[in-house]
C-alpha cells in the first residue's frame, strides 16, 4: 500500500525467517536483520500460546504451519 521495500525487522530469534519471508511476500525485498546473537532467543514456559513455551514446540508448530501459509499463498 505504501511502496515499502526496506524494513528493519525485529523479531524473536526463532520467528526471524518467517518474519522475513512474509515481509518478501509483501514486497519488502530488503530485510534489515539483527545479528542472531543480538535477537532474543527465550521462550515463556508460562505462555498462553503452548507453541512458545519451548523451542521444541515452536520448531513442531513451524513443521506443521509453514506448509499451511505456503498453502494460502501467504508465505
Amino acid at each position: 500500500e505504501h511502496n515499502l521495500q526496506i524494513a528493519l525487522q525485529i523479531a524473536q530469534k526463532w520467528h526471524m525467517g518467517r518474519v522475513c519471508m512474509q515481509a518478501e511476500k509483501a514486497g519488502i525485498m530488503h530485510n534489515i536483520v539483527p545479528l542472531p546473537e543480538d535477537m532474543p532467543s527465550h521462550f515463556d514456559a508460562k505462555s498462553g500460546q503452548v507453541w512458545t513455551r519451548n523451542r521444541g514446540l515452536w520448531i513442531l508448530r513451524e513443521i506443521i504451519g509453514a506448509p499451511v501459509l505456503h498453502a494460502q499463498d501467504k508465505l
